[in-house]
């Protein structure tokens, strides 16, 4: 590996900044999403921490990422479930694919709004390319948007990694049940498990296909429940890497989901079954088996 000149990050927002260990939800706590920090806002203007490209914004506009010239990406994420208000309270600023600068609004939201329809406004800013990075500010305490925040360190590879050679193996097309398609959430679940296999993975939806060991990519796909996909792999352990992701997406990736019927077995029809939907009881994830009291 060779480095570059260390990058600083700035505020996106003003705010409370807290630990990821704070923020009440698993998946981000974890750092399995990637590492960063939290903010509690008190502006209402997502701004870019670093110069770069737009490589995704969410349709619904809770979410964007900006990618370097050097690699370097940086997820941020308004707020937690804000992906349930299907765009309502964010304005979007810019599009994928544009360039921006340092401190160039990308989304205007409306926290009153956000806070009272989602879980919580904390807003995270994760650098998922996983560069190493060091805290110029002490870990809690007031923010202001521009503030210089993290000093990151990029790092390129020598080698490019290139997709293993030879046909590719595609699964049987399936049908994502995730009611809000992958967002960071299942996207991250689903990624991390691709890097588990030595194999290149893709994740196809039509005629677009993504790196499926890559969160931002998945998520740029901008699936919704209903989409087909299909998962391809090539390498020694294609086969394992298939199945168990195929799997993982039919499960809803840790996400509560209908329970799965097989297309082979179609309801007759004169049956009168009746579509349940779960509330959220609790944060987290649970696995188990799901059946129907009739």
């Amino acid at each position: 590996m060779t480095t570059t000149q260390p990058l600083e990050l700035l505020a996106p927002l003003s705010g409370v900044l807290l630990a990821l260990d704070q923020v009440p939800d698993p998946v981000f706590s974890s750092r399995l999403i990637g590492d960063g920090l939290c903010i509690d806002p008190t502006s209402q203007t997502l701004c870019a921490p670093l110069a770069g490209v737009i490589s995704n914004i969410q349709d619904s506009g809770h979410a964007v990422s900006v990618t370097d010239d050097n690699g370097v990406q940086v997820l941020m994420h308004i707020g937690l479930d804000t992906v349930n208000l299907a765009g309502k309270g964010f304005t979007r600023l810019v599009e994928e694919g544009q360039r921006v600068e340092a401190g160039q609004p990308l989304i205007e939201f409306d926290a009153d709004y956000v806070a009272l329809n989602a879980r919580s406004l904390l807003t995270l800013m994760l650098v998922v390319s996983g560069e190493p990075f060091k805290l110029l500010t002490p870990e809690q305490g007031l923010v202001d948007v521009g503030q210089p925040l993290l000093r990151v360190t990029p790092q390129t590879a020598a080698d490019e990694v290139k997709d293993e050679e030879g046909d590719a193996l595609f699964s049987k097309p399936l049908t994502l049940p995730n009611a809000n398609g992958l967002h960071a959430r299942p996207a991250a679940v689903l990624a991390q498990a691709a890097k588990g296999f030595k194999s290149s993975i893709y994740l196809h939806k039509q005629t677009e296909s993504a790196n499926a060991k890559s969160l931002v990519r998945i998520m740029a796909l901008q699936t919704a429940q209903g989409d087909t996909l299909q998962i391809s792999a090539a390498g020694e352990d294609a086969e394992a890497a298939i199945q168990a992701l195929v799997t993982l997406l039919v499960e809803g990736c840790g996400e509560a989901v209908a329970a799965h019927q097989p297309a082979a077995e179609p309801v007759a029809p004169e049956s009168s079954a009746t579509l349940l939907r779960g509330v959220c009881a609790s944060p987290g994830s649970a696995f188990g088996q799901v059946v129907q009291v009739k």
